[in-house]
């Protein structure tokens, strides 16, 4: 009795399972790689940071007295970038959240406040070191 040849739906089915194993190895290897510890990115203001809220590229600024506080502008809720909105508070354009000027969500649909980020001063002069995320 002769044994009917394999369809080619068959083989093309057994051809994309043996690649499977690859597939999954090649992920894991991905994430391996994309999981090792990076140097935080770091970005400098120059100069001196004005007495309240003060944005500068992609970080918010809250200065009171002697103390600086930093934070990210990207909106914990999508990623937008948020704006001030004049009296001292920052909004996102994309979904309408709202923050205080310490970053501290007041109105959402985010439920998180923006992220604070480390502030150092500059070794020589009176700029500020502020360490982003990667």
């Amino acid at each position: 009795m002769v044994e009917p040849r394999p369809s080619r739906r068959r083989l093309g089915l057994l051809a994309w399972l043996s690649l499977l194993p690859l597939g999954v190895l090649w992920r894991s290897m991905v994430r391996a790689h994309g999981s090792r510890p990076r140097a935080p990115r770091r970005y400098r203001v120059n100069g001196s940071v004005a007495e309240g809220l003060t944005v500068d590229g992609p970080v918010a600024l809250w200065r009171d007295g002697d103390t600086i506080v930093a934070f990210s502008r990207r909106c914990p809720h999508l990623g937008c970038t948020v704006r001030p909105t004049g009296n001292g508070r920052l909004a996102c354009p994309c979904h309408g959240s709202r923050f205080d000027a310490e970053g501290r969500v007041e109105r959402g649909p985010a439920t998180a406040d923006l992220t604070p980020l480390p502030v150092s001063r500059e070794a020589e002069g009176n700029g500020l070191v502020i360490d982003l995320p990667s």
